[in-house]
């Protein structure tokens, strides 16, 4: 009966070791076969990390230059109604207040 390690039969005895061959060089081969394998899979995900980091970056400078021009807008806009405030200030003082009619006075026993 098979142990339980050998029930799970690992990737690296897909090569067949060849008894009238030496074991470590066998060995070797298999080790640095999974050695390669490895660093292939290590700068794959060192891309996919340096591919995540740019794009977070990319994003935070994004949202940077969405905070600044909210904040240039609010500013504007503030601007803006300071300036037609202003305008609106310079408007009412412009005009100045009709004289209000005087009467004349009615002289008594004269009809119009």
């Amino acid at each position: 009966m098979p142990s339980q390690a050998w029930a799970y039969e690992p990737d690296i005895f897909q090569f067949t070791y060849d008894p009238n061959r030496s074991f470590r060089a066998w060995l070797a081969v298999v080790v640095g076969n999974k050695w390669r394998e490895l660093n292939r899979k290590r700068r794959a995900l060192e891309a996919q990390v340096a591919a995540l980091r740019a794009e977070v970056e990319n994003e935070e400078s994004e949202l940077e230059r969405v905070r600044r021009g909210e904040t240039a807008r609010r500013d504007a806009d503030l601007a803006m109604v300071s300036a037609t405030a202003r305008l609106r200030r310079a408007d009412l003082d412009a005009v100045k207040p009709e004289p209000k009619p005087t009467r004349k006075p009615k002289r008594a026993g004269v009809r119009s």
